[in-house]
């Protein structure tokens, strides 16, 4: 067994020393990583549980790479949606470990995922996702980002996952990062001319998928196996910024081109049991370019995936639909609780297909039950704010910021319209500390009775009534 860290100092001509950092962790046994469940055995570290991961605490690595062994993956057992492997992030401004997923890792501003499609993505069975995402803004890491920022997202089909050992190699710095498999570089995310710095404030990396435990279709490949780590890399400076817009390549800030603030939805709390419910997003335009069906602009489920959507995850506009900037459009879709109990993440934004994720997002926790369970509780509900203007409500928690990624879905299901100037506009408030799982109490009683009687005296057609309620729920932002 051989494991080793090797920090090295070095001096670049007309610069300060550079620090080269260097581990080997063979995982053959033991980790100098934190273990967070699965099995550490003779040949690697075996996984056990779709939760299990094991993290990394490194320097500041503003260049470098991260190469890992990974067998036991196979078409076979990639079932579900979406297999995330590998992740990195920022994870300073008190971030806790093992980092929860929203929203922490979901609107991370340093963040990376490897992910692996499963056989319910059909048409990308074992296909590969690279996401890279930069903010420079600081404190807390996550949300909305305070200046200019970046997000790609593309992928590449591969379907060679045969359960035989794969050498994947992530690697960054110089404006690029790219993936690597078995030597094959298989998908890059050239950030060169976002003109922004990778200098996160303490960076974390992960072996294991960090949403797991928050939507179930996603996972990490049971029996799978992880071993042979190595990390290479420079020390280098944090990364800051000032101003909104994009930063261009000589510093100075735009307007971005794609960008759009949420100013109105109409996401349920609460769907019970084989309950479908209709719900509305409204969102102005506060970019550059006017939204029509044929430049590809539409209305999206974060990620490509919602547990609550039975079709296309992707919202149409109309087809004479023309979205101006400062206009706004209003997106309708469905919802329905397939009859499951527990909680569901519903959270959505605006993509230009093929070009990118921009604008703010909105995004509500949704209690599922089924008549005669208890639902108490409330949700959590958000709008992101981005670099653009609007007033958020009280009970709204600020997100992402603009930034882009490639879209990676064609297709989605018309909605209704309706467009107009727009006349209000405020500072995005931010509450940077709340979580999606920051919920309050005041979710309705079972609908299995049709009166209830309180000490302040009765309640009658409650089902109707909450039902009637729960539609009629908004987050409104000016």
């Amino acid at each position: 067994m051989m494991r080793w860290l090797v920090v090295t100092t070095l001096t670049l001509l007309g610069a300060l020393p550079a620090r080269a950092y260097h581990v080997v962790d063979p995982l053959n046994g033991t980790t100098v990583g934190n273990q967070v469940g699965g099995a550490l055995e003779a040949n690697g570290w075996r996984v056990t549980d779709e939760n299990d991961r094991i993290w990394y605490a490194l320097p500041r690595l503003v260049t470098g790479s991260i190469e890992f062994t990974v067998s036991g993956v196979s078409l076979q057992n990639l079932v579900t949606n979406d297999y995330e492997i590998f992740g990195m992030y920022e994870a300073g401004y008190g971030i806790s470990e093992p980092i929860n997923y929203s929203p922490a890792f979901r609107n991370n501003h340093y963040k990376c995922l490897i992910r692996i499609y499963g056989a319910a993505e059909t048409g990308r069975e074992g296909g590969v996702k690279l996401m890279w995402g930069m903010c420079p803004s600081g404190a807390p890491g996550y949300d909305a980002c305070g200046c200019g920022s970046f997000f790609e997202e593309p992928f590449t089909t591969d379907t060679s996952w045969d359960g035989t050992a794969a050498r994947l190699r992530i690697e960054w710095g110089a404006g690029m990062t790219r993936l690597y498999k078995d030597g094959v570089e298989v998908v890059n995310v050239d950030w060169l001319g976002s003109g922004l710095a990778f200098g996160p404030d303490t960076l974390h990396f992960v072996l294991g998928n960090p949403r797991a435990s928050a939507l179930d279709t996603s996972s990490l490949p049971i029996g799978a196996v992880f071993s042979d780590v190595v990390i290479d890399g420079l020390e280098g400076a944090l990364a800051t910024c000032s101003g909104g817009g994009e930063v261009t390549d000589e510093g100075t800030l735009t307007t971005p081109e794609d960008n759009a603030v949420v100013v109105d939805h109409t996401l349920p709390p609460d769907i019970q049991c084989g309950e479908t419910v209709q719900a509305t997003v409204t969102v102005r335009n506060t970019g550059t370019t006017t939204w029509t069906r044929s430049l590809g602009y539409k209305l999206g489920a974060v990620d490509d995936s919602d547990s609550l959507i039975s079709g296309d995850p992707r919202v149409l506009l109309d087809e004479t639909d023309s979205v101006a900037p400062g206009e706004e459009k209003t997106f309708t879709f469905t919802l329905v609780n397939p009859g499951s109990e527990g909680e569901a993440i519903t959270d959505w934004r605006m993509v230009r297909e093929g070009v990118q994720w921009f604008g703010d997002t909105a995004s509500e926790t949704v209690r599922l039950f089924c008549a005669g369970s208890s639902t108490s509780g409330a949700s959590s509900s958000s709008s992101s704010a981005g670099t653009t203007s609007g007033a958020a409500s009280s009970s709204s928690s600020a997100s992402s910021s603009s930034s882009s990624g490639a879209a990676s879905s064609s297709g989605g299901v018309s909605s209704s319209s309706g467009t107009g100037a727009s006349s209000s506009s405020g500072t995005a408030a931010l509450d940077a500390g709340a979580s999606s799982s920051d919920a309050g109490n005041g979710s309705p009683p079972s609908c299995s009775a049709q009166s209830v009687t309180t000490e302040g005296g009765a309640w009658w057609g409650v089902c109707g009534l909450l039902v009637a309620v729960g539609a009629g729920m908004r987050r409104r932002r000016g």
